[in-house]
């Protein structure tokens, strides 16, 4: 008689976990889960100190910085052990070669800015992102969002936009005027707003 629900539940639920194999089992996912949290947070770590190392390194030209900081991709610090010494290595991705020869001209400047924060690099690798990776923009919609800008868009991100002034606007119709082409003067005007409408 005791079988009866015991066999009812496993058929129905599976096999019978002991306790210990339940406890194991909950304290391996709480393990899972505190080393994704300890992860996560080193990325935002590692994430802010780049943007504060760039805002600072090109701090006599803010637009230049902001314009860095929008193409790069993704931002690492990776520990490599190397003739049995452990290293720390940045490695920054951005979407275009342009930038990645802008971040290596100032190479040492970063490391050593690195450096004062207590991150010690043996080497700072530099890379240029491919396929999908290259829409990934973590940066370009920092500190909008507490202005309520959207973030939205190809790379997950938009960036904040201010209205053409009616000289602008004037200027811009007089100019794709010229173009007999309809899509092409469609697609001129698209591109010149919204070129001219990033804040």
């Amino acid at each position: 008689m005791a079988e009866g629900p015991t066999r009812q539940f496993r058929q129905t639920y599976g096999q019978v976990r002991s306790l210990g194999e339940l406890l194991s089992g909950s304290m391996d996912d709480a393990a899972k889960d505190a080393s994704s949290a300890k992860k996560a947070k080193r990325a935002l770590q590692v994430r802010s100190m780049y943007k504060t190392v760039i805002e600072q390194v090109l701090a006599s030209d803010p637009r230049g910085a902001r314009v860095l900081l929008e193409h790069t991709n993704a931002v690492y610090i990776i520990h490599e052990e190397r003739r049995g010494q452990d290293r720390k290595v940045l490695i920054v991705y951005v979407d275009e070669g342009v930038f990645a020869a802008e971040l290596n001209g100032r190479r040492e400047v970063i490391k050593m800015k690195f450096g004062l924060m207590g991150e010690e690099l043996a080497e700072f690798r530099i890379l240029v992102s491919r396929g999908e990776y290259k829409r990934n923009h973590p940066f370009a919609c920092d500190g909008q969002q507490a202005k309520g800008a959207l973030c939205t868009g190809e790379s997950g991100l938009e960036a904040p936009r201010r209205a053409l002034s009616p000289e602008q606007e004037e200027r811009l119709i007089k100019i794709a005027e010229g173009i007999s082409d309809k899509r092409l003067r469609e697609a001129f005007l698209r591109a010149e707003i919204e070129s001219n409408t990033h804040v």
